[in-house]
């Protein structure tokens, strides 16, 4: 996937010299968009092992039941500002 090898190049650069977080790919309300996500996703995680960067799962907040949190949403996909601040508390005490 371009993706993953766009990111693994990203990463790989930017870990000589500073410690990388990712953050994982938010969930949406649209079932159709979420294969991808959680497959990029899945991605992240186990490249992100600890020595080259660290995963930062913000499903675990914005998304519990697999699907972002309506009450995070302006529609079915893009964040609203609740969305944002609850992102934001969640990186937080990496920053």
């Amino acid at each position: 996937m371009e993706t993953q090898a766009n990111i693994r190049h990203i990463v790989e650069v930017l870990s000589r010299g500073s410690k990388v977080y990712v953050q994982s790919l938010i969930l949406t309300r649209r079932s159709d968009l979420n294969r991808y996500v959680q497959v990029t996703n899945e991605f992240l995680q186990m490249f992100c092992d600890g020595k080259m960067c660290t995963y930062v799962d913000l499903n675990a907040r914005l998304a519990k039941d697999g699907m972002l949190n309506e009450s995070f949403a302006l529609d079915a996909v893009h964040l609203n500002e609740n969305g944002y601040l609850q992102w934001a508390a969640a990186i937080a005490p990496l920053i």
